[in-house]
């Protein structure tokens, strides 16, 4: 009997030291599964794959990029616009100039050219400047005794948080000339009746100056490396210079926020060149 006894103590303790260790195998994984949702340290790896998936997010938007201008105005559902309008039966962005003409071997225009709606010094300013710039273009063209010029233009319009923003595209082919795709941007905070500039974009995103410079001197320097592969292949490309201040944000005047919050920075080089050249940055 002492002996099965000594047996059965021998199996009793085994079960037990099983139990407590199955008891605290389970303990361990309840407290990973409880507490690892709510753990605060950086995951690398999840970090990677936000910044990549961001990256994805940036690089599909440029290439919808051309396929944005569509004439109209974007903003959200239940946006409500409290302005006094310089016309009533227009919305806040319309067209007021709505132009498509051809002649043979002279000129082919077709241009949808934007104004704001709103009775304010700004909005005239502004008015007047997209006129001045690309209104009279319209004239320059027709008048042109040259050989054949095309000229296109539309835009789009974006309202949020009462900052609207105008972008615009005109694409130029004069001459022998490289055709240039113009982009002009106006940004206009219809509440406090002035223009908005970058910084108030920076602030509203949350990033810092410095951190946007050093990103966009880093894609201009992609641009740079692949370009120097082209041109070693003998096709002509469009010198950049990274150093340039152009690139720095206090000089950067090109730029808008569309409806889902994504800031564009644009160095549109056909606004004083003859290219199509552009070099897109979104955060």
């Amino acid at each position: 009997m002492s002996i099965m006894n000594s047996i059965t103590n021998k199996r009793l303790i085994l079960y037990t030291i099983i139990a407590i260790a199955c008891v605290i195998i389970i303990g361990v994984s309840i407290y990973f599964q409880f507490f690892s949702s709510n753990d605060k340290r950086i995951n690398w790896s999840e970090t990677s794959q936000t910044e990549e998936h961001q990256e994805s997010e940036y690089e599909e938007l440029k290439v919808k990029f051309n396929s944005i201008f569509n004439n109209t105005v974007k903003m959200p559902l239940g946006e409500q616009v409290e302005v006094n309008k310089s016309d009533e039966t227009k919305d806040i962005v319309y067209t007021a100039y709505e132009i498509d003409l051809y002649s043979e071997n002279k000129y082919d225009i077709n241009v949808n050219i934007p104004a704001i709606n709103i009775d304010s010094e700004v909005a005239k300013k502004i008015n007047k400047e997209i006129d001045n710039i690309f209104g009279s273009k319209v004239n320059t063209v027709i008048l042109s005794k040259d050989a054949l010029s095309i000229y296109n233009l539309d835009y789009v319009a974006y309202l949020k948080d009462d900052i609207l923003s105008i972008v615009i595209k005109a694409t130029l082919k004069e001459l022998d000339y490289s055709q240039r795709v113009i982009i002009k941007t106006y940004n206009y905070n219809i509440a406090t009746d002035q223009e908005v500039t970058l910084g108030t974009f920076l602030i509203k995103k949350n990033l810092n100056k410095n951190d946007v410079y050093n990103k966009v001197t880093d894609e201009i320097e992609k641009v740079i490396t692949n370009n120097e592969a082209f041109a070693k292949a003998g096709f002509e490309v469009y010198v950049r210079d990274k150093n340039s201040k152009i690139y720095l944000p206090e000089n950067t005047d090109t730029f808008f926020m569309d409806e889902n919050d994504y800031l564009y920075i644009i160095y549109a080089y056909g606004n004083n060149n003859f290219t199509s050249e552009m070099d897109m940055i979104i955060f």
